[in-house]
């Protein structure tokens, strides 16, 4: 059993969306660390139907936020980066999970129904659906 968690708490992949969420991630994250949690990997995605690619406030304003949650995360017990993507959320979310090797995905679902979601197509249901690691989802 030991060895099970060192591999799931290797690293974490969280896509934050800068959202009230994030104080239930912290929360999390903070629980996660005292069990082993090793690393930790920030994920926002700037959503291209939403933003242009040339949206420079947009993007300092996200750079600026997810320096401050990672300095708010910061522990002794686990290192935090951050990365900021452009484009489809849930797309990005799943190509990132690979190129960092994460050993777990820890996301927020909004208060949506259950159903609802799946008909809209919202974001945590599709990585829900399609991801290769396990998945820890979090109510906010």
């Amino acid at each position: 059993m030991r060895r099970a968690c060192e591999a799931l708490f290797r690293t974490a992949l969280v896509p934050v969306d800068l959202s009230a969420c994030v104080a239930k991630m912290k929360e999390t994250l903070d629980h996660l660390s005292r069990k082993g949690l090793k690393n930790v990997v920030l994920l926002h995605v700037i959503e291209s139907t939403k933003y242009g690619v040339r949206d420079d406030k947009r993007f300092a304003d996200v750079k600026a936020k997810m320096e401050e949650l990672k300095k708010d995360l910061q522990s002794e017990d686990f290192v935090v980066s951050t990365h900021i993507h452009y484009g489809t959320p849930a797309y990005n979310i799943l190509e990132v999970s690979k190129e960092v090797e994460a050993s777990l995905i820890i996301i927020g679902r909004s208060g949506k129904s259950f159903l609802k979601g799946l008909a809209i197509g919202s974001t945590s249901e599709e990585v829900i659906r399609r991801a290769t690691v396990p998945l820890l989802v979090i109510s906010c």
